[in-house]
């Protein structure tokens, strides 16, 4: 939990130091060309223009076409970021190549093959894969070095490299947010599923606070079999993509819209159950996961009701609940 402490005041300093809430979005950057030449040939693949619109943004970040309600949706439940490409996207792509090299060829090439592909991800556009490739990049390389290194030095060590070559002067939110989520899960995976939640309220607390959005605990509850279902559907996204000019038919669409559908039904069930985040609130989430001096907890219950309700309280440069898209990688 100290490590999970470190990560949560770093952020917090951070944020509100760059104060990125305040500043315009990062300039678009644009995919390689070799991926843009096939968009229109594998959005004409799919019979409602929607659904290809979803799935080429799951892959590429690219969101036009997407109605405002299924972004609001995606938004509504804290996944968002699956129209940003991350290390969730990463690891999907990963598994696909991955697990077709270790069938074919040998431990020593598959090896090879693993270093070179990660090597390669420094050249895309995409500064939240660099990250996640520098690090498995060093876990990798740890089989060189007779003395295993622990993850947490590891994550450490990627985003002050990630630092020193201006990600954070590039892009302050999306390096925060990285470290942020990342090293959330890094501290608190040998911990109960319940207390990884709560951790992952904490951390969207913090954001909040910054950002004048709400946020639903429900949300964060609803959104974890969402992710679990992301992450089988975007190495099938990559794999239709990687085949639909010879394969002739679009097997993915009804995966998508089923997904896009959850999506819908998931977000009404939250209508009602969001929250301001105050410090008070910060607090009493941090009570419950120490375990300790619970008899303060209605106290800081109260003290957050109060500050919610209070016609002073506000923060300046805050963003709306609409605006949240902003506040993911």
């Amino acid at each position: 939990m100290k490590f999970f402490l470190f990560i949560t005041l770093i952020s917090a300093c951070l944020l509100f130091w760059a104060k990125p809430f305040t500043q315009k979005s990062a300039l678009k950057r644009e995919l390689p060309a070799a991926i843009l030449a096939q968009k229109a040939s594998f959005k004409d693949s799919f019979e409602k223009p929607e659904n290809a619109n979803v799935l080429w943004a799951f892959m590429t970040g690219e969101k036009k076409g997407i109605t405002p309600k299924t972004q609001r949706d995606f938004n509504a439940l804290e996944i968002g970021f699956f129209f940003s490409p991350s290390g969730l996207h990463l690891s999907g792509l990963l598994f696909l190549l991955f697990l077709l090299s270790k069938k074919i060829f040998s431990k020593k090439v598959h090896f090879l093959w693993q270093i070179l592909f990660l090597s390669l991800c420094f050249f895309l556009p995409y500064l939240a894969i660099k990250r996640i490739a520098g690090l498995r990049l060093l876990i990798l390389s740890q089989r060189f070095f007779k003395r295993k290194v622990p993850i947490e030095i590891i994550f450490a060590v990627i985003f002050l490299i990630s630092f020193l070559l201006g990600h954070f002067r590039e892009s302050p939110l999306g390096f925060i947010l990285s470290f942020l989520y990342m090293g959330t899960f890094i501290a608190l995976r040998d911990y109960s599923k319940i207390t990884i939640i709560i951790g992952l309220f904490s951390s969207h607390l913090i954001i909040c606070f910054f950002s004048g959005a709400e946020i639903s605990f429900l949300s964060l509850i609803l959104n974890l079999p969402l992710i679990a279902l992301f992450s089988f559907l975007i190495p099938m996204s990559y794999l239709y993509f990687f085949s639909f000019h010879w394969i002739h038919f679009n097997w993915i669409e009804f995966i998508v819209r089923t997904f896009i559908m959850l999506v819908h039904w998931s977000a009404r069930l939250t209508l009602g159950t969001f929250v301001s985040s105050t410090f008070f609130l910060i607090l009493a989430v941090w009570i419950i996961l120490l375990k300790k001096q619970k008899r303060f907890l209605l106290l800081l219950l109260l003290l957050h009701g109060n500050n919610v309700h209070s016609p002073t309280f506000s923060y300046s440069g805050s963003y709306s609940v609409g605006q949240r898209e902003f506040v993911r990688k």
